[in-house]
């Protein structure tokens, strides 16, 4: 048998090494506490693998949804997803007396997260006021001929606002109405951005 301290040969069942004089039964036992695994390390590898099997068990639940092959479903673990920023405005625009002035904003299945930020100004009138819109076309048509309308995003007249809206797929009038003037055109200033993540194939 061989000293676990120093290496040295010995006899078998020696208690003590005769070349570095440690105790056999002390050396073993020190061995053998420091090769003892760290729950910490065993508790965080767990940690991971269950992480990664919720994380396949969502992505094939997807595909099962998407009717996805097993091509489609190398292409969605392997998919990197990035983040986007569109310009949708920003400068000023004249609003007329009586009148709008509208964007529409498509948002599709492949943009996720989306959110619309943006801020804006009006100055014109007595008022340098503005109101500002987030709806559905059909939403919107409603608002803007003055009827009950669910909106995402509305603003009583205004002279500042800023717009912080998260978006699902679908499609979305934004808008600057100055219908309520009958006389005075507005001039806004708008800056409007949307940010989404979009997924690149490998």
């Amino acid at each position: 048998m061989y000293c676990a301290s120093c290496g040295k040969s010995m006899p078998d069942g020696s208690a003590f090494c005769p070349g570095c004089g440690k105790s056999t039964v002390a050396a073993a036992a020190q061995r053998k506490a420091t090769t003892r695994p760290d729950p910490l390390r065993i508790l965080g590898a767990v940690v991971i693998v269950l992480g990664a099997l919720f994380l396949f068990a969502y992505i094939f639940s997807n595909a099962k949804k998407n009717q996805l092959d097993s091509a489609g479903v190398m292409k969605a673990v392997l998919a990197v997803r990035r983040p986007v920023t569109d310009k949708i405005f920003s400068g000023n625009i004249q609003v007329g007396a009586g009148q709008y002035q509208s964007w529409t904003l498509t948002i599709s299945k492949e943009m996720a997260n989306a959110q619309l930020l943006g801020s804006f100004h009006a100055s014109g009138g007595s008022g340098n006021d503005i109101q500002a819109l987030v709806a559905p076309p059909d939403e919107f048509e409603n608002w803007i001929n003055g009827h009950q309308a669910k909106v995402y995003y509305s603003t009583e007249k205004a002279t500042n606002g800023r717009i912080d809206l998260r978006l699902a797929p679908g499609t979305y009038i934004i808008a600057f109405s100055n219908r309520f003037s009958p006389i005075t055109n507005k001039e806004v200033t708008a800056d409007l951005e949307l940010h989404y993540l979009k997924s690149y194939p490998p």
